[in-house]
Parts: C-alpha cells; sequence; structure tokens
C-alpha cells in the first residue's frame, strides 16, 4: 500500500524517469525515447515512429515491423520467428542484442511529454 508520508519523488527531464526515494525509478513504456530515423552499419535509414512502427525507409523492401516495448529502455521485434530486443543506450545508440547498434541520424527529442 502506497503511503505518501512515507514515499517521495521527483521527476527528472533528463531521464524521463520518476525516482522514489526508496530508490524505485519508474520510465514511461512508450516509443517516445526511440522515436526519429536512425541508421545500422549497412547504412540502411531506419525510422522509428511514437506508434511502435519500425520502416526500413532505405531500402524499402526491407519492411515495416510492430516493435513493443519489452523493459527498460528496451524495445522488441519478431522477425523470422525470433524476437530481437534493443536497449537504448544514450539518446543516440539503439543496441541489438545481436550486437548490431544503430545510431541516430536526426536531433532526439528534448522534450518528452508526459
Amino acid at each position: 500500500m502506497f503511503d505518501p508520508s512515507a514515499h517521495t519523488a521527483f521527476y527528472d527531464p533528463s531521464t524521463n524517469m520518476i525516482i522514489w526515494s526508496n530508490g524505485k525509478k519508474w520510465v514511461r513504456k512508450d516509443f517516445v525515447p526511440f522515436r526519429g530515423r536512425w541508421r545500422d552499419p549497412q547504412g540502411h535509414l531506419i525510422s522509428i515512429e511514437e506508434n511502435g512502427m519500425v520502416t526500413f525507409i532505405e531500402p524499402k523492401e526491407l519492411g515495416n515491423y510492430a516493435a513493443v516495448v519489452c523493459g527498460f529502455y528496451k524495445i522488441g521485434i519478431n522477425y523470422t520467428n525470433y524476437t530481437y530486443t534493443a536497449k537504448l543506450i544514450d539518446k543516440n545508440m539503439l543496441r541489438w542484442d545481436n550486437g548490431i547498434v544503430w545510431k541516430r541520424v536526426d536531433k532526439p527529442e528534448s522534450c518528452l511529454v508526459m
């Protein structure tokens, strides 16, 4: 049970987290931190939308994928019966579990909407 006299929290806009006095951290489970354009090591241009749609812009034939938020700054994409997951390392790097790193090619959101 939540006791407001025993727990306090503050919002940290630099991380988009609520940090509680007991050390717990809450983060919004949405795609805002991932939203933008990314480039993989092969030079492919990829867009991640606020609704979680991941679209290969160049080359288009690589398709569209619906991502899911699956953890703390972590998303997953199902491809050929395997779910690949990626962790947002900082605002400009997305590291996939297969070792691939996508780099942001646009400016990250400076103000995230709550």
